[in-house]
């Protein structure tokens, strides 16, 4: 397999771009210091973009979809929620302390996994639910600190701690 051309390029703008989620015919991407961008998969045009005064927020962990929604989680300690069609905010929630991974939209269980883990602030290695609609903490595990990411398969989400422990929650 060879790749023949570019298809498009779009430049984020800031240093660094977390990695892109791919979801209904669109790219949307964020620097590692900077806005959000929503791009038409197809073409590279503009759909929407978000400031970083719009959030508050300036160092995104990573974004993940969630259904017709987006989930942006930052190192400083916010997750905010995106309509996937328009870039509005439908809610951020802030100071739970440092995202560390790109959450996980899981919407069987309308929730938004998020890994939290700030040893400098004293903040304990947790994994949070957070309601998609409110962005209010459903339910919270406390772990060892991790160096991967949480997998969310089925009913089950599983977390490897750096400790050399697996965890598998069942909150199906």
């Amino acid at each position: 397999l060879e790749f023949r051309r570019v298809l498009f390029r779009y430049e984020i703008g800031e240093r660094g771009c977390v990695t892109p989620v791919i979801t209904a015919g669109l790219a949307i991407s964020a620097g590692t210091c900077g806005g959000i961008r929503c791009l038409d998969a197809a073409t590279g045009k503009l759909r929407w973009s978000i400031s970083v005064e719009n959030t508050g927020s300036s160092s995104w962990s990573g974004i993940a979809s969630a259904g017709p929604q987006l989930l942006a989680a930052t190192q400083q300690g916010d997750v905010v929620c995106i309509n996937r069609e328009t870039g509005r905010i439908e809610w951020v929630r802030s100071g739970i302390g440092r995202v560390m991974f790109a959450p996980i939209g899981d919407v069987k269980h309308g929730c938004a996994v998020v890994f939290v883990q700030d040893t400098d602030a004293g903040i304990p290695a947790e994994v949070l639910g957070l309601d998609l609609r409110s962005g209010r903490t459903n339910w919270r595990a406390r772990v060892g600190n991790l160096d991967a990411a949480p997998v969310l398969a089925g009913d089950r989400l599983w977390v490897a701690s750096a400790t050399g422990t697996l965890y598998a929650f069942d909150y199906g």
